[in-house]
């Protein structure tokens, strides 16, 4: 069996996010969760079957509660249907409060002795698989 570089990238995060406590769930089951996200994308599920590379019976017997879809394609339903994994799972994390890990990032950053930014910088963007930018050198802090 083959599993695609979509699956093999994503399926740590979608073990990480079951593993959340059952308190974050949503009592709405996988089957109907794939049904709103497609309707709510405006997709009929032959679109949906056409842009995943499956029958349209596939994504029936989906919302039919029959089958379930692989990971792999619970990760293209998400992206078809512009949807969070975490959410069609049913899964909702704890709200983040970015401001307050901005100012902790900030502070942290201050810290950092200024010869030695570039090479923190390099070791997040390594760490985040991002693109290396010409202005990352010195990233200013509000």
């Amino acid at each position: 069996m083959t599993v695609s570089k979509t699956e093999q990238r994503f399926k740590p995060y979608l073990l990480s996010v079951a593993s959340l406590p059952q308190r974050h769930t949503d009592p709405m089951e996988l089957h109907d969760r794939i049904r709103a996200a497609r309707t709510a994308a405006g997709l009929t599920q032959r679109q949906l079957a056409r842009a995943l590379n499956v029958s349209p019976s596939a994504v029936a017997q989906w919302e039919a509660g029959d089958t379930r879809p692989k990971h792999g394609h619970l990760l293209a339903i998400a992206a078809q249907t512009r949807s969070d994994p975490a959410a069609l799972l049913g899964i909702h994390a704890q709200p983040i409060d970015h401001d307050t890990e901005l100012r902790a990032l900030i502070r942290h950053w201050h810290r950092v002795p200024a010869s030695q930014r570039g090479m923190v910088l390099r070791l997040i963007l390594a760490a985040t698989d991002a693109p290396a930018s010409d202005d990352d050198d010195s990233p200013q802090a509000a």
